[in-house]
């Protein structure tokens, strides 16, 4: 149950201007943190017949995806479900003989029917809220049941026809025509898994991710990418890029992708890395200083020491991989160094961590 006394699956994307950063900006200096609103349900895709004895169930566990069902009691079947995928250009909601009911506990302001795209296929409106704040919705029945009303029932509901079987989706838009062009041309499909491959060849490795996907085969599928994506995705991955933008919770802004297939690159592989300290611009380093030594020995030791498994046996696989990872509160300083074979060039430092 939402703020608003609802059922459904809320939907939220915060705006920079809406973060609060810590005292430090004040300064001059880097914010020390930033925080966003909370409770702040933009959208909610709902269905009338969703109440207090709403089951949320899940299924199709896969590394980057999952189903999420909705239905009204333990005894009936899911009115409304949602392909859940990292990175999807829409939340899309996949209706069967449902009311759907679209709410805001941000307020609606506005919502105008936009025609239809997908080869007339799929209908189109713009939804605004208060917070200034420009939504689409998207609407694919299934079979030709004509434009389904969609009426402003009041400023936090919009309710949909009864009995509706079809695709619901839902995207915001912080690029005006030009990000709409591209949700317009999306619209009417959805992703439903992803999968990930590997090569390397040399020091060069290639991976790829795959999306299946349903509803429509003609209209291209908007992915969101990383920023970190963007700098290692291959020329021909690029030239599906598109002006759609979304700023994501704490990764950057996030670009939309029209492509079933992304490939990137990492070039520079350290392929030979060993046992041995190494380092980007040194390779393996063969000889370690004594003071080093003596440190890496030390901490070996209490580590060592350490009954491992009684301190990682907690209730919570969380904090027992925090036991794990730092199984001795120290501040000591671990340098791994490297000293030359030649007398009159310093140790230089490598590397350094907290032990």
């Amino acid at each position: 149950m939402g703020l608003n006394n609802s059922w459904g699956l809320a939907i939220s994307n915060i705006d920079r201007d809406r973060l609060r950063y810590g005292d430090s900006i004040q300064t001059g200096d880097s914010p020390k943190y930033f925080i966003a609103p909370l409770y702040v349900q933009e959208m909610i895709l709902s269905a009338t017949e969703l109440g207090p004895d709403t089951l949320l169930t899940t299924d199709s566990h896969k590394q980057f995806s999952v189903n999420v069902n909705l239905q009204p009691s333990s005894t009936t079947a899911p009115v409304v479900r949602f392909p859940i995928v990292q990175g999807m250009g829409f939340v899309s909601g996949l209706y069967v003989g449902a009311t759907p009911l679209i709410r805001s506990n941000v307020i609606f302001t506005e919502i105008v029917e936009a025609g239809t795209v997908n080869g007339g296929a799929t209908y189109k409106w713009r939804v605004s809220l208060k917070d200034n704040s420009r939504w689409l919705v998207y609407m694919t029945p299934n079979g030709a049941a004509g434009r389904p009303p969609m009426l402003l029932q009041d400023s936090n509901n919009i309710i949909g026809p009864t009995g509706y079987s079809g695709l619901i989706q839902v995207a915001k838009t912080i690029v005006d025509a030009c990000g709409e062009l591209v949700h317009d041309g999306a619209a009417g499909t959805y992703p439903l898994s992803a999968s990930v491959s590997a090569s390397v060849e040399g020091s060069v490795g290639t991976y790829s991710f795959a999306w299946t996907r349903g509803g429509s085969k003609t209209q291209s599928l908007l992915m969101y990418a990383l920023p970190h994506h963007l700098n290692t995705m291959s020329a021909d991955t690029l030239k599906s890029g598109t002006c759609a933008v979304l700023w994501t919770s704490t990764k950057g802004l996030a670009r939309g992708f029209t492509a079933d297939v992304w490939t990137l690159q990492e070039e520079f592989l350290p392929v030979n890395i060993g046992f041995d300290p190494w380092r980007l611009d040194l390779g393996t380093v063969r000889k370690v200083a004594a003071p080093a030594v003596d440190l890496i020995t030390e901490a070996a030791s209490k580590e060592l020491a350490v009954d491992l498994d009684i301190l990682t046996n907690e209730p919570s696989a969380y904090f027992g991989g925090k036991a794990s990872a730092h199984p001795r509160q120290s501040t000591k300083r671990l340098l791994i160094a490297y000293r030359s074979n030649s007398p009159n060039t310093p140790t230089r430092e490598i590397q350094s961590c907290w032990a």
